[in-house]
């Protein structure tokens, strides 16, 4: 038995460096598969994608400090596996750094309005928790830092 297993693993192991490309689509398509769940059939994605983005433009949800995907999803009407399926598939993003890309415009135009303001302040306002994941979310989405930023808005103001 234990023979058998080794020569099974020998064999995988020797397939996957003659044929790599085999096991990279393979493992593409399983997990591929196992994610495309029917959770969008039966729904407008157009629609329920329009729902969304509305909601997070007008209302601003993303401020709330109890803004959750499960919340986003009861407002909209749909499950929250749908709205993690939706953005995904149709936008390419997840949904935490969906939610980021608003609360970091939010953020830059505080910043804009009173270059003055106080970072941690901005940071609490723009829906974040932690002044950290705001530096961290800041500098992925506008490559700069809060403080460089800041101080580009305040040179801008100047001149």
């Amino acid at each position: 038995g234990g023979a058998l297993i080794a020569l099974i693993h020998l064999g995988l192991l020797l397939a996957s460096v003659r044929y790599p490309y085999f096991f990279q689509i393979l493992a593409k398509e399983l997990k591929k598969e196992g994610y495309e769940k029917p959770l969008l059939k039966g729904i407008d994605v157009e629609s329920s994608l329009g729902r969304v983005e509305k909601l997070m433009r007008e209302e601003k949800p993303y401020l709330e400090g109890d803004f959750s995907i499960k919340s986003l999803a009861s407002t909209v009407n749909l499950t929250t596996g749908q709205v993690s399926q939706l953005l995904n598939d149709k936008l390419d993003i997840d949904f935490r750094n969906y939610t980021n890309q608003f609360r970091i415009e939010h953020a830059q135009q505080l910043f804009k309005e009173d270059p003055e303001s106080n970072i941690l302040s901005v940071c609490y306002q723009s829906g974040f928790h932690s002044k950290s994941a705001f530096n961290e979310a800041f500098k992925k989405f506008t490559g700069l830092t809060p403080s460089e930023f800041k101080a580009g808005s305040k040179k801008k103001r100047k001149g």
